[in-house]
């Protein structure tokens, strides 16, 4: 009787989703990550070395439809905020300024990761594949970012010609104020990629406190964030990693001695570093505004033309994108015009673009993608603690959400492939993590056995 109990055992448990072969699912969704995140660290080269967008698409597109041929785990029925962020995106692409002026890497690339962040959360062998990329990528820029600095006369003959005429001034400017740039064509880009580096040493310190090579990955990606100069991916991934470790601690006299010392001992370290490198001390005092100066940095007046779009159509708004054309008409020189610009605030941005109901639903994804990945993570801190894995991605998926919600504040991240490609593929860990954990429990209830409570 007892081969038969596990005979009838199997029968019933395939009725429940699983996975294929781990060497099959592995693989696959790897490729995806990897191919995806690949052409958000990189779009900037392949811009420059004028390889084919269409190519690149075509790959992408390949490397999302295969793993889920193989894996065959998708469930249309399991509705998730991804599932609206699909129909969110397919409303806006009616009315689209990428679309209407045949820019279509973007809003394919939009769809794409979509699609595969839709894809993952029904599998559940990818976590350790998007921290590793994301800090694989990382060191490259990292590497080449430092090995640029302090070879002037490399960076000079090798990298700045390739780069468009217009933009070789701006790139020497940077080198010259010892700022990291990197491949990147703007300082802002390789500070959002050192902030989610220090996002992924972060959520893995949280679960393994003695990793002392993730402590020293954290500090120099800190540092190299400091030499971009940038203000906001500092200041907003601070309080994202504050706010993550609130929700995986509970706070107590003790746990604040210690932040006390850790907090001091920061303090000294860079105090030592600052004497050798004054570059790393500059971006503090760009928090300081003297009485002649401006600490909007000239976005006050991007800032009001988003409002004057806003009041021209508050309903319905004027597009999505279309804020970038009508900079052309107010600050460049007609439609004709390459100078446009886009807000650096992506909630007036939004609000500008789609309008009183587009915005109000893009901040309801927004959030709610938070507060269910929080939920998830505090279930996983009460009942699976034990289970690293998990917990590493839950605390990266609720800082990279939480740095992508407060970064649009000062930035662009809903237009930059850097930010809304990892951002999709986080929000999607909380609901693979559920998808397993159900899958447990509907396993052991068969066995007779009490699952633990998600």
């Amino acid at each position: 009787m007892h081969w038969r109990n596990r005979i009838l055992e199997r029968v019933i448990m395939s009725r429940i989703p699983r996975s294929k072969p781990v060497t099959i699912k592995v693989d696959a969704w790897f490729i995806s990550i990897f191919s995806m995140l690949f052409w958000s660290y990189h779009y900037t080269a392949l811009e420059i070395l004028h390889i084919s967008s269409t190519m690149i698409l075509g790959i992408e597109l390949l490397a999302v439809i295969i793993p889920m041929i193989l894996t065959a785990r998708l469930e249309v029925a399991y509705i998730t905020p991804l599932l609206f962020w699909q129909i969110f995106w397919c409303a806006t692409m009616f009315n689209n300024y990428y679309v209407q002026s045949s820019s279509y890497s973007r809003p394919v690339a939009f769809l794409l990761v979509l699609l595969l962040a839709y894809g993952l959360q029904f599998s559940d062998q990818w976590y350790r594949a998007i921290i590793k990329c994301v800090l694989f990528f990382s060191w490259e820029h990292f590497i080449l970012g430092w090995l640029f600095l302090l070879c002037s006369p490399l960076y000079r003959s090798l990298i700045v010609p390739l780069f468009a005429r217009d933009l070789r001034p701006r790139l020497l400017e940077y080198h010259n104020s010892r700022i990291i740039v990197g491949l990147c064509e703007h300082y802002s880009t390789s500070g959002v990629y050192f902030a989610l580096a220090c996002i992924a040493c972060f959520s893995i310190w949280l679960y393994d406190r003695m990793n002392v090579k993730k402590i020293v990955a954290l500090l120099l990606m800190v540092i190299s964030l400091l030499m971009t100069q940038k203000r906001g991916p500092l200041a907003f991934m601070f309080l994202s990693l504050f706010l993550v470790f609130l929700t995986v601690n509970k706070i107590n006299a003790k746990l604040v001695v210690r932040g006390i010392i850790a907090l001091f001992a920061l303090v000294i370290c860079f105090l030592i570093l600052a004497q050798q490198f004054p570059e790393l001390a500059i971006v503090f005092e760009r928090f300081h505004m003297d009485s002649g100066s401006d600490l909007l940095n000239g976005r006050g007046e991007l800032y009001e033309l988003a409002l004057n779009m806003f009041r021209e159509n508050p309903v319905m708004g004027s597009g999505w994108g279309q804020y970038r054309m009508y900079t052309r008409l107010h600050m460049g020189k007609g439609l004709n015009s390459t100078v446009e610009f886009s807000a650096h605030n992506i909630y007036l941005q939004v609000f500008a673009e789609i309008g009183i109901v587009g915005g109000i639903a893009f901040v309801i994804l927004l959030m709610g993608g938070v507060l269910i990945t929080r939920f998830v993570l505090k279930k996983h801190v009460a009942h699976h603690a034990e289970e690293k894995e998990e917990g590493i991605a839950l605390c990266f998926s609720l800082g990279m959400q939480l740095f992508f919600i407060l970064y649009g504040i000062s930035g662009n991240p809903i237009y930059d492939p850097q930010c809304f490609i990892p951002y999709f593929m986080s929000l999607a860990i909380p609901f693979s993590v559920s998808f397993r954990y159900r899958h447990r429990i509907e396993k052991k209830r068969w066995r007779g056995e009490k699952p633990k409570k998600l």
